[in-house]
Formats: structure tokens, sequence, C-alpha cells
């Protein structure tokens, strides 16, 4: 998972400068991921990042939030990362079956980078 993560951040300065790989990266590679994820050999989660939104700077007339959540989760295999009301951190909405989870908690480099509540 942490090479996927280095690479992820390096391809970043290349899609915003080269279309054709943008296209290859953003868009092949999600529609192979698509046909892969009824594979019986590989597990595909979708994760979506809405951390850079400012939902809680959003004021409909009533003022500002105190919370932001998701309304409905879109099914199982299934990551949104949102931040925290202050600013200071992401949540992580987990939308997986719960036999898959264990899977998700025990690894090592994930749990390097969160904290536990409660």
């Amino acid at each position: 998972m942490r090479e996927v993560n280095i690479q992820g951040i390096k391809d970043c300065e290349r899609i915003l400068s080269d279309r054709k790989f943008a296209r290859r990266i953003l868009i092949d590679s999600e529609l192979e991921a698509a046909e892969r994820e009824n594979s019986p050999d590989l597990k595909v989660i979708w994760i979506s990042d809405f951390s850079k939104f400012e939902d809680y700077e959003l004021d409909f007339g009533y003022g500002k939030p105190i919370w932001v959540s998701l309304a409905d989760g879109p099914g199982e295999d299934f990551i949104t990362l949102m931040n925290t009301k202050d600013n200071d951190g992401i949540e992580a909405w987990v939308f997986m079956h719960e036999t898959d989870m264990p899977y998700l908690e025990q690894d090592q480099d994930l749990r390097m980078l969160t904290t536990q509540c409660g």
C-alpha cells in the first residue's frame, strides 16, 4: 500500500502536465478497476477524497454546520475521506462488509497513518 501511495504522489505532477498520461491514469485505470471489480482473485476498494470541499464553510442561511456526514453510503467496498470540523484531521467513512474489516484494520502502513478514538 505504501508503494502505491508514493507512486500516486509522483503521478500527480505528471497528470497535471501530460494529458495523455492523465487520461490513462484517471480514466483508463478506473475502467480497468471497474472491469476487475467482480474478479474472485482480488478486492477493489473505491476511495473518494472530499477533504478539499470545505463542507464546514457552507452556510445555507442557517449558519455553518456543526458536523458533516454522508446521508447515505454508496454501498460496500468504498472509503470516503472528509475533513474534521477543526480542519485538523481526516475522517475516513468506511463502507465494507464486516468480514473484510479485519484486513483493513491490520494493515500496518494504514495503522501508522491513523489514530484510534475512544
